[in-house]
């Protein structure tokens, strides 16, 4: 089952269904479980994967997170990383438009990494921040509080370039709270501002697995760029 991958971020792969996490290692974020509302999901202890989709089996939704998490693993430099991590998500987890955001030392600023502009492409957003606050206007509580992916409420859906912010139209958009071994990293915005299709849950919670995984592999990261600094 590529075992491997798992262990390495000290998550003990038990059968199809549950990821839980081994004794012997720092705790991860726990897996999306439940369904108590829509926007929101809970979480537990025994970590099962997301429903059954349209999009195929349970195993091949596994699958295709393994397949990230392998390929991200090997990646030493954090903004290879990153951008890796936000091209992976359009590539093999079907999403349509993401950025990934991170948290700045002072704990109040999301800066940005990289982006999807509308022809699908991945941009640079380096030069991109805002205030924490800022989001939390939009969200039903405070980010570092968010259990599982929510929709801001504010459906406005931009694409940062080197201009500063372009609107591109408003819809669903949603935030998943991105978690390292020493708490938040960042976050990660979803929208489907190029083809306007609706929002698929199982597919939120399908990158809610995702960012907790990469939010592993990112803290060590980023907590090691911290320490050479």
């Amino acid at each position: 089952h590529g075992t491997g991958a798992w262990l390495a971020l000290g998550i003990r792969y038990t059968d199809r269904r549950a990821f839980i996490p081994s004794n012997n290692c720092h705790r991860p974020t726990d897996l999306p479980a439940g369904r108590d509302h829509p926007h929101r999901r809970k979480w537990y202890n025994a970590l099962p994967m997301p429903p059954v989709s349209e999009s195929g089996p349970q195993d091949a939704l596994i699958g295709r997170i393994l397949e990230c998490v392998k390929e991200l693993l090997p990646l030493q430099d954090l903004d290879s990383l990153l951008r890796r991590g936000v091209e992976l998500a359009r590539q093999k987890l079907g999403v349509e438009r993401c950025s990934l955001w991170l948290l700045d030392f002072d704990g109040v600023t999301l800066r940005g990494t990289y982006g999807t502009d509308m022809q699908g492409a991945t941009t640079d957003e380096h030069g991109s921040h805002f205030k924490v606050a800022e989001l939390e206007n939009d969200l039903p509580r405070p980010l570092a509080e968010l259990d599982g992916w929510t929709i801001k409420t504010n459906g406005k859906r931009i694409s940062w370039t080197e201009f500063g912010e372009q609107d591109n139209g408003e819809g669903w958009n949603s935030v998943i709270p991105v978690h390292g071994p020493d708490g938040q990293v960042g976050c990660l915005f979803q929208d489907a501002a190029i083809t306007n299709r609706p929002l698929d849950p199982h597919q939120q919670d399908l990158m809610t697995v995702y960012c907790s995984l990469l939010g592993q592999i990112a803290g060590r990261r980023l907590a090691e760029s911290r320490e050479s600094i």
